[in-house]
C-alpha cells in the first residue's frame, strides 16, 4: 500500500448559479491520495494576473459551514450533480468578473491551486424580454392591446416598459435603435441632429453627444 500524499490538484470551480451580489461554485472533490479531504481554500479576485498571496480568501470559518453537498437545501439534484459540492460567496460587486482558485488539504498538506474559473454577476438591468411571452389581446382599426410577462428584475423594481413597432422589418429596426440611443441621449435636437433655436455656432456639434 502506497502512504497518502497530499490530494490532487482540483479542476476549476463551475458556475451553479449567479445574481447581483454572489456567485454560488459548485466542484467535485480530486482524488484524495489516501487520506480524506479535510478543508477546502477558496480564493478570488477581480484581477486574474494578480500574484495568489494579492487574492482575496474565503474565510476557513465561512468555508467550513458554507460548503455543503448539493441538494442540501431540497434543490433538484442531476444525475451530473450527484457528489459534488456547492458554495455561495456572498456580498459581491454587481456586473462585475471575479475570477476563482480552489485548493483542498488532507493530512498531508495543501493540494496546488485549480486553474482559473471566471464568472460575472448580474447586471441591474432586466432580463431580456421573451417575445414568445407577448400576446395581442385586442385589435381595432386605430389600436392594440398587449399583454406579457414581465421578465425577471434582477433585484430592481421595474419601473417602465418601452413598446416599438413598425409596418416592416427595416423600420421597426429603425425604432429600436432610436429607443436605445435615447437611453444614452436623451435630448432629440442632439441626437438627431436639429439646429437649435437661433441657429448654429461656430463649434457646434451636430447629430451626435
Amino acid at each position: 500500500t502506497m502512504p497518502p500524499d497530499i490530494p490532487h490538484q482540483p479542476q476549476p470551480p463551475l458556475l451553479e448559479n449567479t445574481s447581483l451580489r454572489w456567485i454560488e461554485l459548485k466542484w467535485f472533490a480530486p482524488y484524495a491520495n489516501g487520506a480524506p479531504i479535510t478543508q477546502y481554500d477558496l480564493a478570488y479576485s477581480m484581477k486574474d494576473e494578480w500574484p495568489i498571496e494579492d487574492w482575496s480568501r474565503v474565510p476557513e470559518i465561512e468555508m467550513l459551514h458554507g460548503v455543503k453537498e448539493h441538494g442540501h437545501d431540497g434543490r433538484r439534484t442531476l444525475l451530473r450533480d450527484r457528489g459534488s459540492l456547492v458554495f455561495r460567496l456572498e456580498k459581491l460587486n454587481e456586473f462585475t468578473m471575479y475570477f476563482f482558485k480552489l485548493r483542498c488539504r488532507n493530512v498531508k498538506g495543501w493540494s496546488e491551486w485549480s486553474d482559473v474559473a471566471t464568472f460575472k454577476t448580474k447586471t441591474v438591468e432586466p432580463s431580456k424580454m421573451d417575445s414568445s411571452l407577448m400576446r395581442v389581446t385586442s385589435i381595432t382599426k386605430t389600436s392594440l392591446q398587449f399583454r406579457w410577462t414581465a421578465p425577471e428584475c434582477n433585484g430592481e423594481e421595474i419601473i417602465r416598459f418601452d413598446v416599438v413597432g413598425g409596418s416592416n422589418a427595416r423600420l421597426l429596426k429603425w425604432a429600436v435603435f432610436v429607443q436605445l440611443m435615447l437611453r444614452t441621449c436623451p435630448d432629440p435636437d442632439r441626437l438627431f441632429g436639429f439646429a437649435p433655436p437661433g441657429g448654429l455656432e461656430i463649434g457646434d456639434v451636430v447629430g451626435q453627444e
